[in-house]
């Protein structure tokens, strides 16, 4: 796209500066004071009426929309079966729905999938034919282990700071990770693009603007976090950023021009518990023995852009033992701790449920403090350890901690283990 294509938001709009591609295929501009038209009426109701989609965030309620203020039209661009009230372009409907976060079915494993961010170049090819001055474009593409392409998410900056839109491109139609239940769903049409829009509160003073789209084939999902204060504004920017893109209709980005540069290592491997030891990165630091009843669910040698970790899981019934070794990164630096410090670790002193008694700058600390293995003591482990009484579940000790070796870090979870036989294991790794 042209780069000197810009609108000014808050001047008049020159018919010179945006035309639909349909327009210019057929070599003649609509009048400029059409085009003003239809994008206030793709505009105007959509900061005007109110939507409640699905609350994804447990024990949060749906605001309630109240539309009585915002008159409705019908627009003549509706598809044949989509729910309307009259009005012009209006995503913003309510509809009530079930509060619900189920996890998209169609999600699946993509082996070796990688990131990488996108050029000057793959950026223009992929920017609509209309832009807001304000807006700028960034991003990055994702591709299988084999470097195909899987999906595209561009960000778009928008009036308020910090408050961009995510928008995550996909051929498969595979965009979110959950699904959106609409009891009505509405279909708003806006230059013949039909955008699915929601809004939700998240409560916590935070409010999330969505829409879905398919255009010309490939998926759209566009997403916007805001707060409270700003929600106004931010459906006023959000609605650009879908009009932007309704000018896609009449052609689709070019996402074969997004290419990876390199594709990283990748590999995942199933293992015997006897390779796993022997492993030349990471053997050294796996579970030697395993508890008395215990059988191998998994044993995993991973490695990918973002991970290079082996893990083992056993299992007895309920109970569990999951083992993992990867090398020290930055976040486990932010949990380290020192055995004097015990209220970075000891649950004694934080009781059920902790998201209540735990401060909320220690809560990442002490949900998986790492240990110095020279330091870790008896009582340190035993104060990880703790038992719920559930129904059901076991009702053995349960752990969860790490221990740092140098530059190598050994993550357990555990079930129904006995802690002093895994304090152990742990103190052996020293010595072997």
């Amino acid at each position: 796209m042209s780069k000197d294509r810009v609108v000014d938001s808050l001047g008049k709009i020159d018919d010179d500066m945006i035309q639909s591609v349909e327009a210019l295929r057929q070599k003649k501009k609509r009048p400029a004071w059409m085009k003003w038209g239809a994008m206030a009426a793709c505009f105007c109701l959509l900061i005007a009426a109110v939507a409640v989609a699905p609350n994804l965030f447990p024990g949060t309620t749906p605001v309630p929309p109240n539309n009585n203020d915002f008159p409705i039209q019908t627009d003549p661009n509706q598809s044949e079966g989509s729910e309307h009230t009259e009005g012009p372009w209006n995503p913003w409907q309510a509809n009530f729905n079930t509060a619900t976060g189920v996890l998209d079915a169609a999600r699946r494993y993509i082996p070796g999938y990688f990131t990488e961010e996108l050029s000057a170049d793959e950026i223009e090819t992929l920017e609509p034919g209309m832009r807001i001055e304000y807006m700028q474009y960034s991003g990055f593409a994702g591709f299988d282990g084999d470097g195909n392409l899987i999906d595209v998410c561009l960000n778009v900056t928008t009036s308020i700071p910090n408050n961009d839109v995510s928008i995550l491109i996909s051929e498969d139609g595979i965009t979110r990770d959950y699904v959106m239940d609409m009891v009505k769903p509405v279909i708003s049409v806006c230059e013949k693009v039909e955008y699915k829009v929601y809004q939700w509160d998240n409560g916590n003073g935070q409010v999330t603007l969505a829409a879905d789209a398919i255009i010309n084939g490939y998926s759209y999902a566009f997403t916007m976090q805001t707060s409270t204060q700003n929600v106004k504004q931010a459906k006023e920017d959000f609605t650009r950023v879908l009009e932007c893109f309704a000018y896609y209709a009449e052609g689709k980005p070019d996402l074969s021009a997004v290419v990876a540069d390199e594709i990283p290592e990748w590999f995942d491997k199933s293992l015997s518990h006897q390779e796993a030891l022997n492993d030349s990165d990471f053997g050294t630091f796996m579970l030697r023995e395993v508890p008395s009843g215990f059988v191998a669910e998994s044993i995993r040698r991973y490695k990918d852009q973002t991970a290079d970790y082996l893990s083992g899981l056993w299992t007895s019934g309920y109970d569990e033992l999951w083992w993992k070794v990867y090398t020290l990164g930055e976040a486990d630096k932010d949990r380290l701790t020192s055995i004097e410090d015990t209220e970075n670790y000891d649950l004694s002193l934080y009781p059920i449920p902790r998201a209540s008694s735990v401060p909320e700058d220690l809560r990442e600390i002490v949900d998986n403090p790492v240990f110095s293995a020279d330091e870790l003591t008896m009582d340190a482990v035993w104060a990880r350890a703790y038992t719920t009484g559930e129904a059901g579940d076991s009702d053995g000790w349960r752990m969860a901690f790490s221990v740092r070796y140098g530059d190598t870090i050994v993550e357990v979870r555990t079930k129904g283990v006995d802690p002093e036989w895994v304090y152990h294991q742990l103190k052996n790794l020293i010595t072997e």
